[in-house]
């Protein structure tokens, strides 16, 4: 099979998978061909959608695997042999939660990938699990990278985070990190307030992804939606300062961060 044809069965599979929305168990990894090295899934915020079920997150790290089921997190260590994941022990949390996660048994087990341009697909002893990402787009020399310090919001608590000291500096750089601070006042035994994590961009879309934190005074709400904003523009003026313009489409609010 030629490249161009090969390219093109692909293509039409993943796209029959994803909208049909079903699995389909009897795909061999074989039959799509060569994948990407397992290395090209690192750091990339991967969802699967399931019906009845809540977005389940699967990030790759170096050796390690992480992620949530809309509720409870998850984690644990890999090996890595030719193009297949060999898990070492997984831990979950165990949160009571009002929204159903989908199980996480697909990850302890022994399994082989398949990684394509914007799919990521787990052949497991329970079946083809098909996750997707929207936000994997290189990020070198990206306008998005850099130092960012909030300026103005349409959110109704600005100008209580203004007056009260909390405006957050957030920091992306170009290994997919971010780190957003606040609470930086002398108050604050501990510097600053932080939370920090992975991002993803995809065109005009930017996502971001929680894994650590330490909070002890107010701003946390405030800053947590900053984080649920998936819309991004960065912008010049006349003198040539840039701004960096964070949109959450669902409620309309906006962040407008200058370059620090």
């Amino acid at each position: 099979m030629n490249m161009a044809l090969h390219c093109r069965c692909l293509a039409l599979f993943v796209f029959a998978l994803l909208t049909s929305g079903c699995d389909d168990a009897t795909l061999n990894p074989e039959d799509l061909g060569a994948s990407l090295p397992v290395s090209q899934a690192h750091k990339l915020i991967w969802t699967l959608d399931k019906s009845g079920y809540e977005p389940f997150n699967l990030i790759f790290n170096r050796e390690q695997f992480f992620g949530d089921d809309g509720c409870n997190a998850f984690g644990g260590s890999y090996e890595t042999r030719n193009d297949s994941i060999f898990p070492g022990q997984v831990s979950q949390t165990l949160k009571l939660c009002d929204v159903k996660g989908f199980p996480i048994l697909h990850l302890t087990q022994p399994y082989r990938i398949h990684v394509a341009s914007g799919v990521l697909l787990l052949f497991t002893q329970q079946g083809l699990f098909a996750y997707k990402s929207a936000v994997t787009d290189s990020i070198k020399d990206s306008p998005v990278l850099g130092n960012w310090v909030l300026h103005t919001s349409t959110e109704p608590e600005f100008s209580y985070i203004q007056r009260q000291a909390l405006i957050p500096k957030l920091t992306v750089d170009a290994t997919r990190q971010f780190k957003i601070e606040w609470y930086c006042v002398p108050e604050n035994p501990f510097g600053c307030d932080e939370i920090s994590g992975l991002f993803g961009l995809g065109g005009a879309r930017i996502k971001f992804y929680k894994t650590g934190w330490k909070n002890h005074g107010d701003g946390l709400g405030f800053v947590e939606r900053i984080l649920g904003c998936t819309e991004y523009t960065v912008e010049s003026d006349s003198l040539n300062d840039e701004s960096l313009r964070l949109v959450n489409p669902s409620s309309g609010t906006e962040f407008q961060f200058f370059r620090e």
